[in-house]
């Protein structure tokens, strides 16, 4: 619960100093979490996981639970497909092996 928590107040936050962009979110994102940049790949991949799950989630946006359209609410995911896309790759960044891994 802690690393959701975390990952959608980072994302939030993220998202508001960096507006719609999802190549500029994904390239803060993993500055941010991970402490350097994104590789081409991985920025193209990010970009195009921000765009699919924008749309999965606009698109099931009834069958998916409870969700916030308070901004401060980090203790569910936001509502806002956008939003929400990007808390789930800052979620990811958390969990990659770059992150947890102490070298």
């Amino acid at each position: 619960e802690l690393a959701l928590v975390q990952s959608r107040s980072l994302a939030r936050s993220l998202a508001a100093r960096v507006g719609s962009d999802p190549a500029a979110f994904a390239t803060a994102a993993f500055e941010r979490v991970l402490a350097r940049p994104a590789t081409t790949a991985e920025l193209e991949t990010s970009r195009q996981f921000l765009i699919e799950q924008e749309r999965l989630l606009r698109e099931y946006s009834s069958q998916i639970g409870a969700a916030t359209t308070e901004s401060a609410d980090v203790t569910r995911p936001a509502a806002d497909a956008a939003v929400r896309a990007r808390e789930n790759l800052v979620h990811a960044l958390v969990n990659h092996n770059d992150f947890v891994t102490v070298r």
